[in-house]
């Protein structure tokens, strides 16, 4: 289902010329931080017409996915039908069954004009407000509590020398979590429900390509067995590590990070349960350990709306 006359959407104030917002470094200053990779391989994340280049990383960077996809646009021919810089004020129905669009251009809300369509596919995506969590006694804490979405680079951010816990185990925790320990004094990361975390290649192979050919022929329970026999064998029990994931292999989007596993088995990064309350600099975990930090990065996810 194809809309006649296309746009992208923005909701602030931003010259948004890219057809991969959220892939470009400069799209409200989120989500895409200086080394920021997509955790997906290639194969899998590229349109069906279209392939990445063979000379294309495995796992590409920000930069080229938001090339790959303007490249798409282009190569098809349709940039010309893409409104850019617009926001979505009014949708509703037509008395011809098609729909009334009222739209204005960012930042000048006084003036707005009206469109026609037949179809009207809403694709807002789910990155566009941070769930962000509250825990007893935060307002306590004397140092620096933000979002995942802000994140951006780990000196930018003053990590340097820093005690540093990031609360959640998805791809962006971990992300962050092996980018600050680069600077940062300690890191420490809590997870309320464990993870299974991939590496990037299993058997020569990227580990979402064998995942998504072999296993979806599997029945669920069998394909979480081989799953997780082949992970114990790359790096153990995730138990070992501290990661105790509280659910199957394939019963989640997996978390692909390599780096993460390798400073877990060197002691260099901790996985701790989940927050019970914070006093003042000290957070305590819902085993009763305890310890000190000066931030707090919570990569607690999305909340998604329509």
């Amino acid at each position: 289902m194809a809309l006649p006359r296309p746009w992208l959407r923005s909701d602030e104030v931003y010259t948004v010329r890219s057809c991969a917002a959220s892939w470009c470094s400069s799209y409200h200053g989120w989500l895409a931080w200086p080394a920021l990779r997509i955790n997906v391989d290639k194969h899998n994340y590229a349109f069906s017409d279209f392939p990445f280049p063979d000379e294309a990383d495995m796992y590409p960077h920000h930069s080229d996915i938001d090339k790959y996809c303007n490249d798409y646009v282009d190569h098809f021919g349709f940039r010309s039908c893409i409104q850019f810089n617009t926001e979505v004020v009014e949708v509703r129905k037509a008395s011809d069954g098609g729909w009334l669009i009222r739209t204005a251009t960012c930042g000048q809300p006084a003036g707005s004009s009206t469109l026609h369509a037949r179809f009207v596919a809403v694709a807002s995506g789910h990155h566009s407000e941070p769930n962000m969590v509250r825990f007893p006694g935060q307002d306590t804490f004397p140092g620096r509590l933000f979002h995942s979405v802000h994140f951006k680079d780990p000196v930018r951010e003053e990590l340097t020398g820093k005690r540093v816990l990031v609360v959640g185990i998805g791809n962006s925790a971990c992300d962050i979590a092996v980018e600050a320990h680069r600077v940062a004094s300690k890191v420490v990361v809590s997870t309320r429900s464990g993870a299974w975390v991939y590496p990037p290649y299993l058997m020569g192979e990227a580990t979402t390509l064998h995942a998504n050919r072999a296993f979806l022929a599997l029945p669920w329970r069998v394909g979480s067995c081989v799953v997780e026999a082949l992970l114990s064998c790359v790096y153990g029990s995730p138990t070992q590590w501290g990661l105790n994931p509280q659910h199957r292999a394939t019963a989640s989007q997996p978390t692909v990070n390599a780096t993460l596993l390798q400073l877990l088995q060197r002691r260099e990064l901790e996985v701790r349960p989940n927050v019970a309350r914070i006093d003042g600099e000290t957070v305590v975990f819902a085993d009763g350990s305890k310890s000190e930090f000066d931030v707090i990065i919570a990569a607690t996810g999305y909340l998604v709306h329509v």
